[in-house]
């Protein structure tokens, strides 16, 4: 008897090879996924036991980030203001010194326009018939009244004891040598090993928190917006130096445009000088009795400490030199 194979037999057997190739993939990609996640699971063990048990904690980077931080800015804006201030007051200084300059162009206008003393009823500017000469005169005794003014005006407004004394000094000073402490530990704190790292920079925001408590922060930025302030007064306000220096520049100029018509004798222009000389002698005067005060302070200091008796705020070596830079100039007198 024979078999007749069909197609349909044939159909039925592919479909069943084809089911078992796929469930045969299918248990091998099975397997290969846990064989992936097996290895990642090791490599992560092998990652965490890496990691040694003196970790440093994160509030550690946080006190560390903060001191640094720290000293990096509000350290370093408070040195920065100091030195600011520190030039502001001696331009203040050094402007205040030449307020007695403003009377040299002033007599000098005074002599060009006919002033006599205080008497100005009878200025002129050439022969003073001219309306242009009639009006440049009147300028002409504006700029001599204002420049007169001056002596006192920049002294007045270039004064900067009320804002920056020997109180001030001191408070620098106490300051600085806070700031500096604070600097110094975090170099030390830097170089600690990992089992005091933590207790240093912890210490170091407790010391932050105190010198903090101190404002010298605040009493820098207020003193250098103060001077700021001083310092614009000196120079820009009505009266200060930069207007004074503006009226000596018209003195000059009106000065030499009216002096052609003016004529003095010899006694007239002996009794402006004597008048003139007689102002800068008294400017002197009180100069000298300032530095004859200051000399007598320091000699007294000196004094004191060859006896034995040393006195608080006095630095030896420099009040040695100044007396005996003063002695050497003849300031060796006593008020």
């Amino acid at each position: 008897m024979t078999i007749v194979k069909t197609k349909k037999n044939k159909k039925g057997k592919g479909k069943g090879k084809g089911k078992k190739k796929v469930k045969k993939t299918n248990k091998k990609k099975k397997l290969n996924k846990h064989k992936k996640k097996g290895k990642k699971g090791k490599k992560d063990s092998v990652r965490q036991s890496s990691c040694t048990s003196a970790q440093i904690d994160a509030q550690v980077f946080v006190d560390m980030v903060d001191s640094l931080e720290y000293e990096r800015n509000q350290i370093f804006n408070f040195n920065q203001q100091k030195l600011r201030v520190e030039g502001q007051k001696r331009l203040c200084e050094g402007k205040r010194g030449k307020n007695e300059l403003f009377l040299v162009p002033a007599t000098y206008l005074a002599n060009a326009i006919g002033v006599n003393g205080t008497d100005t009823n009878n200025v002129k500017c050439g022969d003073g018939l001219a309306n242009s000469e009639a009006k440049e005169v009147s300028v002409a005794l504006s700029v001599y009244n204002f420049l007169m003014q001056c002596p006192e005006s920049v002294f007045a407004a270039c004064d900067w004891l009320d804002v920056y004394n020997d109180t001030t000094e001191e408070r620098y000073a106490s300051c600085n040598t806070e700031f500096a402490a604070i600097s110094a530990q975090n170099a030390v704190c830097k170089d600690k090993p990992e089992a005091e790292i933590g207790t240093c920079w912890s210490d170091q925001q407790t010391e932050i928190k105190r010198v903090k408590a101190l404002g010298c922060t605040k009493f820098s930025a207020d003193l250098s917006k103060a001077m700021g302030l001083r310092q614009a007064r000196c120079l820009e306000s009505d009266g200060g130096f930069v207007s004074c220096k503006k009226a000596e520049d018209e003195a000059v100029f009106h000065s030499g445009e009216c002096n052609h018509g003016t004529v003095k004798t010899l006694d007239e222009i002996s009794k402006e000088a004597t008048d003139l000389t007689g102002k800068l002698v008294d400017a002197k005067l009180a100069v000298r009795t300032r530095l004859g005060n200051e000399y007598s302070r320091l000699k007294a200091a000196q004094e004191a400490r060859t006896d034995g008796n040393l006195l608080d705020n006095f630095d030896e070596d420099e009040d040695d030199l100044a007396v005996d830079e003063m002695e050497d100039d003849g300031f060796s007198f006593e008020l």
